[in-house]
């Protein structure tokens, strides 16, 4: 009976590893929006 379950924590930790580099490229993209936003504050005024 290990065959399905197998399976299923196989696609799990897949998964999460696709979140994981979701939330790394979300976190660069903020990191860059957030120093544009910074630069164009510092600028204007």
């Amino acid at each position: 009976m290990d065959g399905p379950s197998q399976v299923i924590h196989g696609d799990l930790s897949a998964f999460q590893e696709e979140i994981q580099s979701v939330h790394h490229v979300v976190r660069t993209l903020e990191t860059k929006l957030g120093r544009l936003a910074y630069t164009q504050v510092s600028r204007n005024s």
